[in-house]
């Protein structure tokens, strides 16, 4: 009996992990920045405010490169039911968080409302400029496709 050999990353992993790495750097940098022009423009308030608009953000940018890392190996109905299940409870998480931040008397919400644009588009920038750059082959030496 031999040892098995560890698989080797796929190149569709590495791009995954790439934009995940990224865009939480960049959610991150923006949610220091959110924080420091929220304590100016609204005080304390305005300190969390923009940082939970960038967290919202980072929710619906960061889940979807994690769900596909965690699906792409799979069959086809399991990873559409991951990325399915995935952008469901995003959507419940949402819908739940802004019904609670409503009830928040004196929510600065234009300043929050900035905050979760300004982490979409820059969720939205990692993501291209990863994407674009990935290198993933059309064919790899390990297919499960069978000529019968």
């Amino acid at each position: 009996m031999t040892a098995r050999e560890p698989l080797e990353p796929s190149a569709e992993s590495a791009v995954y992990r790439k934009a995940l790495t990224w865009g939480a750097i960049a959610l991150g940098v923006l949610a220091v920045v959110a924080a420091v022009v929220g304590w100016l423009v609204d005080g304390a308030m305005g300190a969390w405010a923009a940082p939970a608009g960038v967290a919202l953000a980072a929710l619906a940018g960061l889940l979807t490169p994690w769900a596909m890392q965690l699906a792409h190996t799979r069959r086809s109905d399991i990873m559409a039911a991951i990325l399915l299940g995935t952008w469901l409870g995003k959507m419940i998480v949402v819908v739940v968080g802004l019904v609670l931040l409503s009830m928040v008397p004196d929510f600065p919400r234009p300043l929050f409302g900035i905050f979760v644009v300004l982490g979409v588009l820059v969720t939205l920038a990692v993501d291209v400029a990863v994407l674009s750059r990935g290198r993933v082959p059309y064919t790899t030496k390990r297919s499960n496709h069978r000529d019968e």
